[in-house]
Formats: structure tokens, sequence, C-alpha cells
């Protein structure tokens, strides 16, 4: 890669292309653990009723 030879003679123009697939994968992942942690904050509601969160639908009393 440092010589640019053969199939590395657009190292630069892959190297974008790795960047950037890179960057949305960071995000996918960022995305996916910002989802986790609402669920864990849900399922956490849900088991402790002095939470401030009801886990009955509302008018089911």
């Amino acid at each position: 890669m440092l010589y640019q030879v053969g199939a590395y003679q657009d190292r630069d123009l892959y190297l974008k292309k790795s960047l950037k697939t890179v960057e949305e994968m960071e995000s996918r992942i960022l995305k996916i653990l910002e989802v986790s942690r609402m669920e864990k904050t849900d399922r956490k509601a849900e088991r402790d009723p002095q939470a401030g969160t009801f886990s009955d639908p509302p008018g089911e009393l």
C-alpha cells in the first residue's frame, strides 16, 4: 500500500470508502445501544412500581 502498486493504486479511494463504512457502522451501533438503554429503562419501570411508571395500560384498573 505504501508504494501504491497494483491493486493498491486507488488506496486513497478505498480508505475514504472504508472510513465512511466505519462511520455508518458506528452510527448504527450507537442507535442500537440507545434503544437497548431505553428498553432496559422500560423493563425496570415495569418491575419497580415506585419508579413512577405504571405497567397497566390506561383504563384497565
